[in-house]
C-alpha cells in the first residue's frame, strides 16, 4: 500500500477483547505519546514513514506506547490535522483497539486496510467527528470482513485498496467477504475548538470539513494476532 496524501502513523498496543462478541465487547487499549515528523505527524512509532512495509515494521520495535504488547508492531495512518493558521495539531489522547474475540479469525500478517465510506457495508456512524468547544474528537472504525481467494484464504490487498474489505451487518459479513476478523477502532482527541476552521490533509478544495476522514492499517504480528 502507498499513501498518496500526508498522513500520521500510529503504532498500537492493546489488549483484545476476550471471550466476548463485538457488539458488547468493552475497550481494551493503551496510550500512547505522539511524537512529530515534517511534513507528517509520527504516532507511536519512531523511524517509520508512508513508504513503510510489512517487512519494516517488522523490524522495528520501537515505541513511544506504555504497556506495550509483545508481538504487535501493526501500523495504523490517519490524516494530518491543520488548524486555522495551516498548523499541524498532535492528538492529546489515542485509543486503538481491537474489539470481540468469538467466531473471529485471526487478523492475518500482511494485511493492508484503508477504511473509509466507499467500503461496503461502511456507515456514517463509522466515521464520527464529535466534540464540545475546546475539544475535537474522531472516531474511525475497520471494515471486519475480508474477501478470500480459491483457496479459502483472506485476500490482504488489492489494487484500489478497499475492494477484499468490507463491514459487518449485525455481526454477519456479506457472502462476499466472509472472513470475519476482530472490529479495529481508533479515537483521537485534539486540544482544539470543533467550531474553528480546521481541516485534514485529505479535505481537498470543495470538500466538506472533515469529510475525507479516513484510515489505513498495515498488519504485523511477531506474536499471536487478535483472533487467535
Amino acid at each position: 500500500m502507498r499513501l498518496w496524501f500526508a498522513k500520521a502513523l500510529a503504532r498500537a498496543f492493546q489488549d483484545a477483547a476476550n471471550g466476548t462478541d463485538i457488539a458488547d465487547s468493552p475497550p481494551y487499549g493503551r496510550k500512547c505519546a505522539p511524537q512529530s515528523q515534517v511534513g507528517s505527524p509520527l504516532l507511536w512509532r519512531r523511524n517509520e514513514t508512508a513508504f513503510s512495509t510489512i517487512d519494516s515494521l517488522l523490524a522495528n520495535e520501537d515505541s513511544t506506547c506504555e504497556g506495550r504488547r509483545d508481538g504487535n508492531v501493526a501500523a495504523y495512518w490517519t490524516p494530518v490535522l491543520f488548524d486555522e493558521n495551516g498548523d499541524a495539531v498532535e492528538p492529546t489522547d489515542i485509543d486503538v483497539r481491537y474489539r470481540g474475540r468469538r467466531n473471529v479469525n485471526a487478523i492475518p500478517v500482511g494485511l493492508e486496510m484503508l477504511t473509509t465510506s466507499d467500503v461496503l457495508g461502511a456507515e456514517d456512524n463509522d466515521f464520527e467527528i464529535d466534540g464540545d468547544g475546546e475539544e475535537l474528537e474522531f472516531e474511525i472504525n475497520y471494515p471486519n470482513c475480508l474477501a478470500v481467494d480459491a483457496d479459502g484464504e483472506p485476500v490482504l490487498s488489492s489494487d484500489d485498496n478497499i475492494s477484499h474489505l468490507a463491514f459487518s451487518d449485525g455481526g454477519d459479513c456479506p457472502d462476499s467477504h466472509p472472513y470475519r476478523i476482530p472490529r479495529l477502532q481508533i479515537d483521537l482527541e485534539f486540544d482544539l475548538d470543533i467550531d474553528s476552521e480546521w481541516r485534514l490533509s485529505s479535505d481537498h478544495e470543495g470538500m466538506d470539513q472533515g469529510s475525507s476522514l479516513h484510515a489505513d492499517y498495515m498488519a504485523a504480528w511477531t506474536d499471536d494476532p487478535p483472533g487467535s
